[in-house]
């Protein structure tokens, strides 16, 4: 097999880092039709086409890269494709064909684990988690997925833990107005909002100098673990340190033993992804809210939280982590379009519209809900106890006055070059007009 050098896929980065991306994928052809048989040019012209937007040429890539080689690239790049459109059919087909081969990737293991659960194959999920565990893998979609396995198998022995229980599950992405929205309808009479539940019962180790997340336990020190509640801090007799490690030892449906604590029926979180809903309720019982911005609003919202947190100002540093984010984004909102298949209604809110105009779209919402909810809700906020969410939110002035101002984003501007990339970023502008077009079939 011809081999290639460094510099030509730094050449290929340095033209999408410019923002010239037909360029760098006219320069990624190029280098795969002079070194056909390498497996590594067209698994990175498979990437690079899928990152902007042309899935049907990046299958072709990947398929090339697949027959190339053992080592799984391309068929990961595969699979990818087929679970984030939500053909759970043919990515379990796939998925089975690639059981028999030898070598492969924690994350194809991951994804085969991923697509197994989410098509209720129990069988299939544990054997690709064990194939994982043979190998020393671990990632953490191998960890999500081999819980949510466990929450899957105690529920088909159990019963449904559920069963009485209505959970509105809010989804979308971080700075997308998820607690704010929360706080709104676990102020609807019968109703309670309990945040960001995986905060009750992970630990981030990050914070600690390691990295990844564990599951809280005697051995960790309680003024290690998240703080229980926004409102009561780490004192709230309602989340407790006891509740909280049984809680975390519990495998059917986490998402009903916070509904009976709260002392609800109808149970509204806010963990929002994908990969958490599956993890706490495999069977996907809940009805469905997912917020949204368009891409550049979001990236200006990222751009703010790398700036403030990670300190980067770096243009090559902000370019890698807007890819990344922008990437993630578009992944965790196709994966809400077509992956998950919840029990209930899925509703797609457009944020910044929402906050222009709140009366309208809570009236929408309440009948697209089947929920009692008042004109002047947002004058008669009722606070319970929830866990994690925007810090921006002043529970304090809450609790005062019972009413909810809502506010614009005043994130910074993207510089130029970094807009113009996310403006072209053609995967996640396609993923944009198919929230945009969910969000008019809604709220017109």
């Amino acid at each position: 097999m011809a081999s290639v050098n460094a510099p030509d896929f730094e050449r290929i980065d340095r033209l999408a880092a410019e923002g010239r991306i037909e360029a760098a994928e006219c320069a990624a052809r190029a280098l795969a039709e002079r070194l056909p048989r390498n497996r590594r040019t067209w698994w990175r012209l498979g990437r690079l086409l899928q990152e902007h937007g042309n899935d049907v040429a990046a299958w072709r890539a990947f398929k090339r890269c697949h027959r190339l080689g053992h080592e799984g690239e391309g068929a990961t790049g595969l699979l990818d494709i087929l679970v984030s459109r939500g053909r759970l059919r043919s990515a379990l087909e796939l998925a089975r064909r690639l059981a028999g081969k030898e070598a492969k990737s924690a994350r194809l293991l991951g994804l085969m684990a991923k697509t197994a659960l989410a098509a209720r194959d129990v069988s299939f999920c544990r054997r690709a988690l064990d194939e994982a565990r043979a190998a020393n893998a671990d990632t953490p979609l191998l960890r999500i997925m081999a819980e949510g396995l466990d929450t899957l198998q105690c529920e088909q022995q159990s019963g449904d833990s559920m069963q009485g229980l209505r959970h509105i599950a809010i989804a979308g992405f971080a700075h997308t107005g998820s607690t704010v929205m929360g706080i709104i309808l676990g102020s609807v009479p019968g109703f309670a909002f309990a945040g960001e539940a995986h905060n009750l019962v992970e630990v981030k180790l990050r914070h600690h100098g390691g990295s990844g997340k564990v599951a809280i336990s005697e051995d960790i020190p309680v003024s290690r673990w998240p703080v229980a509640c926004r409102v009561c801090k780490r004192d709230c007799a309602v989340f407790s340190p006891d509740f909280r490690l049984a809680l975390a030892k519990n495998r059917v449906s986490p998402y009903a033993a916070i509904a009976r604590r709260l002392g609800t029926t109808n149970l509204v979180t806010a963990d929002k992804t994908p990969a958490l809903y599956m993890r706490y309720d495999p069977l996907c019982r809940f009805d469905m809210l997912v917020l949204y911005k368009s891409p550049v609003q979001q990236m200006r919202s990222e751009l703010k939280v790398i700036r403030y947190y990670e300190k980067v100002n770096n243009e090559i540093e902000l370019y890698q982590s807007i890819k990344v984010n922008l990437n993630y984004w578009t992944n965790n909102y196709l994966n809400q379009l077509y992956l998950i298949k919840n029990n209930g209604p899925k509703i797609f809110s457009q944020w910044e519209r929402f906050v222009a105009d709140p009366r309208t779209h809570m009236e929408k919402l309440a009948r697209a809900l089947d929920i009692p909810v008042h004109p002047r809700i947002l004058d008669t906020i009722r606070l319970g106890h929830f866990n994690g969410g925007n810090t921006s939110v002043d529970v304090n002035e809450l609790r005062e006055t019972g009413k909810l101002t809502l506010r614009s984003s005043n994130a910074p501007d993207l510089p130029p070059a970094l807009e113009q990339i996310v403006r072209t970023h053609k995967r996640a502008n396609y993923v944009h007009r198919l929230l945009e077009k969910r969000y008019r079939a809604m709220f017109g």
